[in-house]
């Protein structure tokens, strides 16, 4: 490997490669820190589709007056409750590897062990989400049946 320059506390310092292991955790960091800042914005994304399924509850659709807002609210609703279905699929999937990367790994550096922790931070935060995810799902399908019956 090429001679890198790395900077720390004590200045500038010359080191001979970087070790494979410090690369596998930086890589672990900034992975943990990707998985995190996204389960934060499907948070928030999140919040917003439970406002619009409280407004679509709200309105009254029905076959003899259309309403536009109705049907533009239900049309949103669906296409915003696809949006976060993927999003979780991605970041399952995504989360998945991070594991793989975990076991992977034969470190049981401290620092390593500090990002599993965060990681188990966000990991129970995006369950939440994909149980909601699954709710808005089902809310959307029994608007679907409902529409269809009528």
């Amino acid at each position: 490997m090429e001679t890198q320059s790395v900077e720390d506390n004590t200045g500038d310092v010359d080191v001979e490669g970087v070790s494979d292991n410090g690369e596998v955790i930086v890589d672990f960091e900034m992975s943990v820190v990707y998985f995190s800042e996204k389960v934060s914005n499907l948070s928030i994304f999140m919040m917003n589709l439970e406002t619009l399924e409280g407004e679509l509850e709200g309105l009254v659709c029905d076959e003899e007056n259309i309403d536009m807002d109705c049907v533009l609210k239900g049309f949103e609703f669906d296409l915003l409750c696809g949006v976060l279905g993927s999003e979780v699929r991605d970041l399952g999937l995504f989360l998945d590897t991070l594991h793989a990367e975990i076991s992977g790994s034969r470190e049981s550096d401290s620092s390593l062990n500090n990002w599993q922790e965060r990681l188990v931070e966000s990991e129970e935060q995006f369950y939440e989400i994909k149980k909601q995810s699954f709710s808005f799902e089902r809310t959307l399908s029994s608007y679907k049946k409902e529409e269809n019956g009528k």
